[in-house]
């Protein structure tokens, strides 16, 4: 629901919109040092060869994010003033990005079991505090940045944040590659660099004039408030449909990644064309954040979540073009299939946050916003999990199983997102 505040002078609507565009911007740079599913992972594998302990960056960093949203929309949801909370959360963030860069740097030659226990306690930390600081960051997105200027907001920190971390891939392969630069130190000196962006983002957020919200007064136990959570599922059906669309949109998760595996392993392309993938994936991401502004501004985030979905399944289907193509002997169209393939992926990774959080922000309410963020976010939580699932599907079928199954859960997903309310 739109919301007009009158506590903001113009010159307060422009100064917030541009720091919080530079914050989200370099909170993305920032996070690039400590991308969960190559620079941690590579981290982790210089001290095991363990690989449940190497993939549980990703199930951390992503269970970190979800999991504690609905609980913190319960504190925070009669606070007249979101930001104090998000500032002090942030910042234990941030510490804990350097207190990472610390056990590397000292711990990491001495003792591999302590410093992977350090190591992932912090990051542990780094990942929940990054969750708990989420739903008041977007609900004072809510309150300062207006509807139908949210989908160029959030393109346009996208668009730059993108390539900021696109040049951040080029410098951090320069610097674990360098031969002046030994492990651990060359990992220390990239989370040090993460800690300082995440940090001058965080000083950009602490510039922010955020107005007083409308709240509801009344605290609630935690049985009150889950008895609260369950009066809004009943009378909402319109919220309940955007988190069932949410998940089977989400299904693309399945075979994420498994793309780079299937491209090696059955089309025989060699490992050296993954820089080719993450670029290409990095290209669609910037140029969809425009397309996709436009779209939640101008038509409606129903839109944007339906074409994401139909982006979404089209990167299964041209997995299993690519594989047709092998068979037929068409080896010199398999590199421009998965330069698109992977195009698609970066289209319906902006378009998921683009197109949802939008979409809850527009048919929620001042009052339980935060409620509203919380419930969705931590409902598609087990979403986390689909990639465990995948690997399983491959394990006991192979690729192509795994990809039609994919598509199929998406397509119904996208089906679906047709019965959801749209903009009046």
């Amino acid at each position: 629901m739109e919301q007009t505040n009158t506590h903001l002078t113009e010159k307060d609507k422009k100064r917030n919109y541009i720091f919080y565009c530079i914050d989200a911007a370099l909170f993305q740079l920032g996070n690039a040092f400590f991308e969960p599913n190559s620079v941690i992972p590579s981290f982790i594998g210089s001290f095991t060869q363990n690989s449940i302990l190497i993939g549980l960056s990703s199930t951390i960093r992503n269970l970190g994010w979800f999991l504690p949203q609905l609980f913190v929309s319960n504190y925070i949801q009669d606070k007249t003033y979101k930001k104090p909370f998000s500032l002090t959360v942030s910042f234990i963030m941030r510490a804990s990005a350097l207190f990472m860069a610390l056990v590397a740097m000292f711990f990491g030659r001495k003792s591999a079991t302590v410093t992977l226990l350090l190591f992932y306690f912090f990051y542990s930390l780094f990942s929940i505090c990054d969750g708990l600081s989420g739903v008041p960051w977007v609900d004072i997105l809510g309150k300062i940045i207006p509807e139908r200027k949210r989908g160029r907001f959030i393109a346009s920190y996208q668009s730059i944040g993108g390539l900021l971390a696109f040049a951040a891939g080029f410098f951090i392969k320069k610097i674990l590659e360098s031969p002046k630069l030994n492990f651990p130190i060359n990992f220390s000196i990239l989370y040090i660099l993460g800690f300082i962006a995440l940090l001058i983002s965080l000083g950009f957020f602490s510039l922010i004039k955020e107005p007083p919200s409308i709240t509801k007064n009344d605290k609630m136990n935690i049985k009150e408030f889950f008895q609260y959570v369950k009066n809004i599922a009943s009378d909402d059906r319109n919220l309940v449909k955007a988190i069932i669309t949410n998940i089977l949109i989400r299904g693309f998760f399945l075979s994420m990644p498994f793309y780079a595996l299937f491209a090696n392993d059955f089309l025989m392309l060699s490992q050296d064309v993954i820089g080719y993938f993450v670029s290409a994936q990095m290209v669609g991401y910037i140029l969809s954040c425009n397309l996709w502004g436009y779209l939640s501004d101008h038509k409606s985030n129903k839109t944007v979540i339906t074409l994401t979905g139909i982006s979404a399944a089209s990167t299964p289907c041209l997995a299993l073009i690519s594989a047709a193509c092998f068979k037929t002997g068409m080896n010199n169209m398999l590199l421009p299939i998965y330069l698109v393939l992977y195009a698609t992926i970066g289209f319906t990774l902006s378009g998921v946050f683009l197109g949802f959080n939008n979409y809850i922000l527009e048919f929620s309410h001042e009052e339980n916003r935060a409620v509203y963020i919380g419930m969705c976010n931590t409902l598609v939580a087990p979403t986390t999990l689909f990639p465990i699932l995948g690997g399983l599907l491959i394990q006991h079928f192979s690729y192509k199983p795994l990809f039609i199954f994919t598509t199929i859960m998406i397509l119904i997903g996208v089906v679906f997102s047709q019965s959801l309310d749209d903009r009046v």
